[in-house]
């Protein structure tokens, strides 16, 4: 699989309030979750069907980069390491996402 590797991270929080400054709700932060995103959550679901599956795409070297190489080694994505592009010049993508209830 060649494409963007994308960390898709949401973070699950209530609302209690909102915002003097502007007219938007303020989140609660309680839990948050990370997840593959881009291809490589599409190696992820080929890998969890059995098969075999490389990716190849570029990551840079920071944090997000770290959350990947861990999420794709617990998902069992074969042949990423010798694939990967590191490009410390950039941010590896990353995907930001609020959940909230109505506390």
């Amino acid at each position: 699989v060649i494409g963007d590797i994308i960390l898709d991270k949401y973070i699950y929080g209530s609302v209690d309030r909102v915002s003097p400054e502007s007219p938007v709700p303020v989140l609660r932060p309680e839990s948050e979750e990370s997840r593959l995103g881009g291809a490589a959550n599409v190696a992820s679901n080929i890998s969890s069907l059995g098969s075999k599956v490389s990716l190849q795409g570029v990551i840079g070297r920071d944090e997000a980069a770290e959350g990947l190489k861990a999420l794709l080694k617990e998902k069992k994505v074969k042949g990423f390491f010798p694939l990967l592009v590191y490009q410390p010049s950039l941010n590896s993508d990353f995907w930001h996402q609020d959940i909230s209830s109505l506390g």
